[in-house]
């Protein structure tokens, strides 16, 4: 999908910088932090610039976060991943985090009157490539 279609999808203005930035996410191969994105665009825009348009497209649903350990990572929310409840595996090994679309939804027993308003469920191991490397 093009960082366009994405943007005219939540009826978001197409500008170079939160262009720049998905392009950055789609291309990529594992979920990245903001700092490794503003690195990618190599500092082409200017902190309050870049910032406003990564919240922008945080607020939005656009972009989807995952905090993980003392970080937060960011990925496109488009796609398969669009709107749907998933959950995620980070590999502990070469830090790649992966969407896991589960098979089933999960009945949680709640006390009464709460309700769920998000579930972020991460998963952490090792991926299928690293496992075969660790046991050669």
């Amino acid at each position: 999908m093009k960082a366009t279609h994405i943007l005219q999808h939540h009826q978001l203005k197409c500008t170079e910088c939160r262009i720049g930035i998905l392009n950055v996410l789609l291309e990529a191969d594992a979920a990245l932090t903001e700092n490794q994105v503003k690195e990618a665009l190599h500092n082409k825009f200017d902190r309050t610039t870049f910032y406003r348009s990564f919240k922008t497209l945080v607020e939005t649903g656009v972009l989807h976060s995952i905090t993980l350990h003392d970080s937060t990572l960011y990925m496109v929310n488009a796609g398969e991943n669009a709107g749907h409840e998933h959950y995620h595996f980070y590999c502990s090994a070469c830090h790649k985090l992966l969407c896991i679309h589960p098979q089933k939804k999960e009945n949680i027993a709640l006390p009464d009157g709460f309700k769920i308003k998000q579930t972020d469920i991460t998963f952490e191991g090792v991926c299928k490539t690293c496992n075969k490397t660790e046991k050669r």
